[in-house]
């Protein structure tokens, strides 16, 4: 997402994180109200992208030492191993 030089400045006004605006505009729809997209995180998705977030740290702890092979180009998975503990 580009972002312009007002909302840049609007997000380090108000101490917002731009991971979080990053993990909103990738999983939540926007509903197009007055000519605009709008994007709102509510209570109820709050708390279920933390338990999707909780869920993948967990998963994401539990690979390690995994390692994936690409092809040159890096866009296609040859094989995945995991070195031994």
């Amino acid at each position: 997402m580009r972002i312009s030089k007002h909302a840049y400045k609007r997000i380090n006004e108000r101490g917002l994180d731009q991971r979080v605006l990053t993990i909103m505009e990738e999983t939540i729809i926007s509903k197009y109200l007055k000519q605009s997209n709008h994007v709102f995180l509510d209570r109820k998705k709050v708390l279920y992208i933390s338990r999707v977030l909780r869920k993948t740290a967990e998963k994401i702890e539990k690979h390690s030492g995994t390692t994936m092979v690409l092809d040159r180009s890096g866009s296609m998975l040859i094989t995945v191993y995991r070195k031994g503990k």
